[in-house]
C-alpha cells in the first residue's frame, strides 16, 4: 500500500508526488491503486483522536519536533525518557492556551499503558533519531511496529483495548 501524506500544503507539493511515484517506478516497484491519500481520511483521524480523548489517553503537546529532538540529546537520563517529555504542568497549559500557541495532541504513554492493564512493556533500538514510540500487541503476525529510535511493544493477552 501507498500512502501519500499531503496535508502539510508547505512541504506537500504535486511535483514532489510526481517524484515519489516517478522513484519507486524506477525501483520497479509496483502499488495497489487507488493511492491512499492522507487528505482523504481526515474524518477517519479526527474519530480515533476524539475516541482517544474521550479515554483521557492524550495531552496537548506545545513544544515542537525540533524542541523535543533537542531535549533528547541534552537529557542526562537517555533518550527513552526524553522522546515524549509529557504533558505540560496545568499552569503552563492553561497560560500556552490563552495565548494561543499552536499545540499537537500526543498520546500519553503512561495513560495509554494503564489503559491496556496488565500489559508488559518493553523498548529496543532500532535507528538515530527518537520519534513517537507505537504498541503492537504480542501474538500479532507483524513484528512490533517501529519508528525511528524506539519501539514500544505491548504484551497483553488479548487486542489492545485503545480504538473504539
Amino acid at each position: 500500500m501507498l500512502r501519500i501524506e499531503d496535508i502539510d500544503p508547505t512541504r506537500c507539493r504535486p511535483e514532489f508526488e510526481a517524484g515519489i511515484y516517478e522513484d519507486l517506478a524506477w525501483l520497479v516497484l509496483d502499488w495497489e491503486t487507488p493511492v491512499r491519500r492522507q487528505s482523504d481520511h481526515l474524518a477517519d483521524y479526527a474519530a480515533v483522536v476524539e475516541a482517544l480523548d474521550r479515554r483521557g489517553l492524550l495531552y496537548r503537546c506545545f513544544r515542537t519536533r525540533k524542541e523535543i529532538l533537542d531535549a533528547i540529546g541534552d537529557a542526562p537520563h537517555g533518550p527513552a525518557e526524553a522522546a515524549r517529555p509529557g504533558p505540560h504542568p496545568a499552569e503552563e497549559e492553561a497560560r500556552l492556551l490563552a495565548e494561543g500557541r499552536p499545540f499537537a495532541w500526543r498520546l500519553s504513554l503512561e495513560r495509554a499503558k494503564e489503559a491496556l492493564g496488565g500489559a508488559v512493556w518493553t523498548h529496543s533500538a532500532s535507528s538515530r533519531k527518537a520519534q513517537a514510540p507505537m504498541a503492537r500487541p504480542a501474538g500479532s503476525r507483524r513484528g512490533p511496529k517501529r519508528r525511528a529510535t524506539w519501539c514500544w511493544r505491548a504484551r497483553t493477552p488479548g487486542p489492545p483495548t485503545i480504538w473504539p
